[in-house]
């Protein structure tokens, strides 16, 4: 079920409810004839107990009678014999005595089958029918009693629009619980399921440790399963999070009012028809409404939400090409207009709010100035973002918990708002790690669509292997095409880029943040992938795929995204130079021309390490020019081949970093206490 189609409450929506509704029903049905099975199994089972308990104690009497004669006075032949026969008889005892211990132990599995399987799977029916019992009457009362009391608003010559979009919104997101609430009860369903029949099988593996050989190919197919249920359930969690996440999406958008579909090129909702009587409307049928954008051929089906079932039988749809529509005031109710069509056909219809009349009109009218584009990340609001991860890395990098554990919802708001989408002026520095962490994440999810792009998360989705738990199948050059400037927007592929290296640096610190890679791949991936028909199946896709993907990125973000990255050349000017001996130097994210980020560059003209001018009688001698001061964080090893110049490793904080009037390529900055020259390309603006 299309989560997103809560919204229009249309027949798709409501034809899929009942086919959801159904397959609980045919659940509950199932169940029932498994559990009569089971229990023609346990009947069986006890009546082969008795048996075995009666042919036990039949051969224990057989050999009761042998055991009680002695030797005394026997011949030695005769004690022979009677000894063979005692230890006959004793057989036959023990025999006895474990036929008597097997059938204890089958009478236990039977007793712990009755407890673990069958009134476990009674009480799972139980629950599942209480749902369709209650909660299904309860939603479809609401849904009655909602379209009655929009009807009875609408019949008044002056209805209270604003009360009836409340109510509107209020009938929505109960359609919307609804809808979660059906099909988690589902899939749930699906893993309550499968864990009792597995509590059935470990009670027969206790039983049959006899067959403990041939066991061993099912304990690792069970192992396999356990892991695919605990990633299914994992899922599903992540997939409710990211539902009711969609619903405040839904709820704060501005399509609320006009309830357009422009993927499908089609504008579709709810209208009231005037059944007219000697040209004089009489009274009025709720209809729903398809007009096909394109071709102007408009469609009503009588249609009735709190009726599903017999709504689309009632009659026949009323179909026709649009040739005028006007705005109607005799009719005496608000929202109304008339539409003619080229077969000659006058409808009158009646919208159920001011905004639905004018979106209706407008699409009537072959206009489409309705439909907005969905809207890339700002600029300016990347430029602000970098800016809080930049910061966070200052001094954030540590913080146990990184990403996972959320910041205080009003500051988190307050900064969203005012300084990365308002732009106002703001001290990070004052700003908590996990407020700033929160606010990166809830940037990047209120996105009109995903980073990444609703293109690129449906190729995801399509191209995913059941088969396969990692993107390994997926070639890196299919990738790298999908993530090329063609594809990717350019704000989008920078913005990824500077996230891509930020994660990278949380994980180098996981030993005290806890935060690895696959916890930082499983926090981000609904973040940066979520699917534009939100039904539970893309949710679970996207929660999956979406983590293996944004691992390899992570891995292979110099292969997928080799425009932005680069890997850097030692930057001096003197090949003799002690310092030119620098290990292998790390992929650096190469920046734009003018971002506050230094971008990593070998421009440093005629000015080398070794002689440097700025290097006058032993004493540093130069202008520093004018601008803020900053702090940036050492990139790479490097050892001073001259007075004035520091030696650092690498990951140092660097503070009061300041550039150098007439100087490319260096700047002038404090590492532990000590002023000194640093090259621009070892360090990165904080």
């Amino acid at each position: 079920v299309d989560y997103n189609a809560c919204l229009l409450d249309g027949p798709d929506l409501r034809g899929a409810l009942l086919d959801q509704e159904r397959m609980l029903d045919d659940s509950v049905k199932s169940m029932k004839r498994v559990i009569d099975s089971f229990n023609r199994v346990r009947e069986t089972g006890l009546s082969h107990s008795e048996a075995l308990l009666a042919f036990g104690r039949a051969i224990s009497e057989l050999g009761a009678g042998s055991s009680d004669s002695t030797d005394a006075g026997k011949p030695s032949s005769s004690v022979g014999a009677l000894k063979a026969e005692r230890e006959m008889a004793s057989f036959f005892v023990q025999l006895s005595q474990d036929l008597e211990y097997i059938e204890e132990a089958r009478r236990r599995w039977l007793a712990n089958s009755q407890r673990l399987f069958v009134d476990e799977l009674n009480s799972q029916r139980a629950k599942i029918k209480a749902f369709l019992s209650d909660t299904r009457r309860e939603y479809y009362e609401e849904t009655r009693r909602f379209y009655h009391n929009q009807e009875r608003a609408l019949a008044k010559a002056a209805p209270q629009e604003r009360d009836m979009d409340v109510e509107r919104i209020e009938y929505f997101g109960r359609t919307y619980e609804y809808v979660k609430a059906l099909q988690f009860r589902q899939a749930m369903n699906k893993s309550r399921f499968f864990e009792i029949i597995a509590s059935l099988q470990s009670v027969w593996k206790c039983f049959y440790q006899e067959c403990n050989d041939n066991l061993g190919d099912r304990e690792q197919q069970m192992h396999h399963m356990n892991k695919s249920v605990m990633l299914f359930n994992s899922s599903v969690e992540s997939a409710e999070k990211e539902l009711d996440e969609n619903k405040q999406q839904l709820l704060s958008s501005q399509l609320l009012p006009a309830s357009l579909r422009t993927s499908s090129g089609q504008h579709e909702g709810y209208l009231l028809l005037a059944q007219k009587k000697l040209g004089i409307p009489t009274s009025w049928q709720r209809c729903y409404c398809t007009l096909i954008l394109e071709s102007r051929h408009i469609s009503l089906q009588p249609y009735s939400p709190a009726n599903p079932a017999g709504s689309s039988a009632a009659a026949a749809p009323i179909s026709g090409f649009v040739s005028s529509v006007t705005e109607d005031t005799s009719s005496g109710r608000k929202f109304t207009f008339e539409v003619a069509t080229i077969e000659g056909r006058s409808l009158l219809l009646q919208a159920y709010s001011n905004s639905n009349f004018r979106a209706w009109v407008q699409a009537l009218s072959g206009q489409r100035g309705s439909v907005s584009d969905e809207q890339l990340p700002g600029q300016a609001d990347a430029d602000r973002l970098i800016a809080c991860l930049r910061s966070l890395e200052s001094r954030g990098l540590q913080e146990e918990g990184l990403y996972r554990v959320e910041g205080q919802n009003r500051e988190v708001e307050e900064l969203l708002q005012s300084f990365v989408l308002g732009g106002s002026p703001c001290n990070l520095e004052t700003v908590g790690e996990r407020v700033l962490s929160t606010c990166i994440k809830r940037y990047l999810k209120r996105l009109p669509q995903p980073l990444l792009t609703f293109d690129f998360v449906e190729y995801l989705i399509n191209s995913s292997d059941p088969a396969n738990d990692s993107q390994s199948h997926r070639p890196l050059a299919e990738l790298r095409d999908r993530l090329s400037t063609d594809k990717l927007p350019a704000v989008n592929r920078r913005l990824l880029a500077e996230l891509l290296q930020h994660l990278r640096r949380v994980a180098d610190q996981s030993t005290a943040n806890r935060m690895p890679a696959d916890n930082l791949a499983m926090v981000f991936a609904p973040t940066l992938c979520w699917p534009r028909q939100m039904n539970l199946q893309s949710v679970q896709l996207c929660a999956v795929e979406g983590k293996q993907l944004l691992l390899l990125l992570m891995q292979k973000a110099e292969e997928l995204l080799p425009d932005l990255f680069q890997s850097e050349a030692s930057p001096t000017d003197d090949a003799a130079s002690p310092s030119s001996d620098v290990e292998s130097r790390a992929p650096v994210l190469r920046q734009a021309s003018g971002d506050d980020i230094i971008e990593s560059a070998n421009k440093s003209g005629s000015f080398g390490r070794g002689g440097s001018r700025l290097h006058q009688a032993g004493q540093l001698a130069f202008s520093l020019a004018d601008g803020p001061r900053c702090c940036a964080r050492t990139l790479y090893p490097c050892t001073a081949d001259a007075e004035g110049d520091l030696s650092f490793s690498a990951s140092e904080l660097v503070y009061d970093v300041h550039r150098i009037d007439g100087v490319e390529g260096w700047c002038c900055g404090v590492i532990g206490g000590r002023r000194g020259i640093i090259p621009l390309n070892y360090v990165q603006m904080l």
